[in-house]
């Protein structure tokens, strides 16, 4: 592996350093393409290396989240790419059975053009979601046809055009999805909110036929026009109206008090609010705040919410960390855990995006050894990194400002410099007049 990097390194070495003034312009094209295909052959390799990282499950001894976590750690790159490439690794790669037998790899054809450098990891992506868009019973009989009929158009078409060859051939095999059975649609249901800048959020996702079935007659109850008087209709569109109704939904399930606690905190909109937050707001002015998940809200939207859910303060420093007080018992208390969501929003380990409702209190020096129940010797940890984060190397202090810091092994980083936590960290912006 060495050996191959390092010839790999000399080869783009030479390549920087090439005079490309005196390449003809025949030479520039051929370079181009042939660069491209090497480039996608050295992805494909590089991939080959990630999924054997998976199987052999490096991410436990190296006290990460998951493979996706360790490759975000030593390159980086986007959470989001990184678990992108760990999808590809485990379609694209060769595979392990549980007795140890060596399978080929899920997508066998998409690999074998991937090693080649014929097609694009774009490309890749939609052969492959294809074949599993396809019911069972259809796979089973057309689904090998499907890969290489595909493949064999990739090399020629853009991953636009490919998209829609994709969407022709599903059509014609499964014509208004009547195919899919109970199995199928239970695989491919999927829901999550995708976040916007500006706080709000896209959602995005497949219903069962029975979700779909209970959600539309609440639809239909909770939605229906409100006139606002005698004379005067409702403005709302029918969009608006069912956005509408899902807010009323969550309000009586909120007041409902059925809920089930989220990490020892009855479930609540959590938020945090300075002194300062609160004086311009009765000055008049507009005021930006963050509830636990970092979503923007209006000061005047959380007093319009005031009826429907419990505000607590929180003292912090102007660093964000809480300013110290004591407790005589073992376990944090519901307001200590409240504050300390307020401080950490989430699982202090460095890189961890788990919410505050799914972590455990820890303490940095332990109860039994002396370390008192408060805040300033408590951090949030999810479950995982709470039970291995000492095991593979790693130290947890909390820093002069009362914030805590995760102290990497040397494997990360051999200066061994303490890091917090970006995914819930953010610094503090200066205040414009």
């Amino acid at each position: 592996m060495s050996a191959a990097l390092a010839m790999i390194t000399a080869g783009v070495d030479a390549l920087q350093a090439a005079m490309l003034s005196s390449v003809s312009s025949l030479g520039l094209t051929d370079s181009l393409r042939e660069g491209e295909t090497a480039a996608r052959r050295l992805a494909s390799g590089m991939r080959a290396v990630l999924g054997e990282a998976d199987r052999r499950g490096i991410a436990a001894e190296l006290c990460a989240a998951s493979t996706a976590d360790v490759l975000r750690q030593l390159t980086n790159i986007d959470p989001r790419q990184a678990s992108a490439r760990v999808r590809g690794a485990r379609s694209w790669t060769p595979r392990v059975a549980v007795s140890g037998e060596g399978l080929p790899p899920l997508f066998s054809r998409v690999a074998v053009a991937l090693d080649a450098g014929q097609i694009t990891v774009a490309h890749a992506r939609i052969i492959s979601q294809a074949r599993e868009s396809l019911p069972g019973a259809i796979d089973a009989l057309h689904g090998d046809a499907v890969e290489a009929f595909l493949v064999d158009q990739a090399p020629v078409l853009t991953s636009k055009e490919l998209r829609g060859v994709a969407r022709r051939l599903l059509d014609t095999l499964n014509p208004d999805g009547a195919l899919n059975d109970e199995a199928d649609q239970e695989r491919r249901r999927d829901f999550h909110l995708i976040d916007n800048a500006d706080g709000s959020s896209t959602p995005a996702g497949r219903f069962t036929p029975e979700l779909t079935a209970f959600l539309k007659p609440i639809l239909d109850s909770l939605s229906a026009p409100q006139p606002a008087g005698d004379d005067l209709p409702d403005i709302r569109t029918p969009g608006q109206r069912r956005h509408d109704c899902i807010i009323e939904a969550a309000a009586l399930l909120y007041r409902s008090n059925t809920l089930p606690d989220a990490g020892g905190v009855p479930v609540s909109i959590t938020v945090t609010v300075t002194d300062r937050d609160l004086q311009r707001g009765r000055a008049g002015e507009t005021v930006i705040v963050e509830d636990s998940y970092g979503t923007p809200l209006k000061l005047s939207t959380l007093a319009a919410l005031s009826s429907e859910i419990q505000l607590g303060t929180v003292t912090l420093s102007t660093a964000g960390g809480i300013l110290d007080y004591g407790r005589t018992r073992r376990l944090a208390s519901c307001a200590q855990r409240r504050a300390l969501a307020a401080r950490d929003k989430g699982c202090a380990f460095t890189g961890c995006t788990r919410h505050a409702s799914w972590c455990e209190v820890h303490h940095v020096v332990p109860w039994l050894h002396g370390g008192e129940t408060n805040l300033s010797n408590m951090v949030l940890l999810c479950r995982f990194h709470h039970r291995n984060f000492e095991r593979a190397g790693w130290q947890i202090q909390m820093g002069k400002d009362h914030v805590p810091e995760c102290i990497p092994p040397a494997w990360l980083d051999p200066d061994q410099r303490p890091r917090r936590n970006a995914a819930h960290d953010r610094p503090a912006l200066p205040a414009f007049e």
